[in-house]
């Protein structure tokens, strides 16, 4: 079912948030994939999730807190910006071997 404007908008207004706090925009694959997991989870197991505890006194539209849709995708995300420090610090790395001067090589031999 394809989403409609509103929707959209809500996940790219989801997706600000997250960039905001953590430096890293999702796709909004990855925050409707958080949502869909979050509410699959509590209908699984309604009484012993926090997650449902935290849904059930909230009206439907607000079921879904930020807190944890936050950590939800930092857990897709933090690889992701682990990883890309990672490269970050071995290109950095290969700049610096780069730009060091090389020595030098003495020949032996007259000329």
């Amino acid at each position: 079912m394809p989403l409609s404007p509103q929707d959209v908008a809500a996940l790219e207004q989801i997706g600000g948030a997250v960039e905001q706090q953590t430096g890293v925009r999702p796709s909004l694959g990855q925050i409707a994939g958080v949502i869909l997991s979050l509410h699959l989870d509590a209908l699984k197991s309604p009484s012993s999730t926090s997650a449902s505890a935290e849904t059930s006194a909230a009206p439907p539209d607000t079921a879904l807190s930020r807190t944890i849709l936050r950590q939800m995708i930092d857990q897709q995300i933090n690889p992701i910006r682990d990883r890309l420090r990672r490269l970050e610090a071995e290109m950095q790395g290969a700049a610096n071997a780069a730009s060091a001067p090389s020595a030098r090589v003495i020949s032996t031999k007259p000329h």
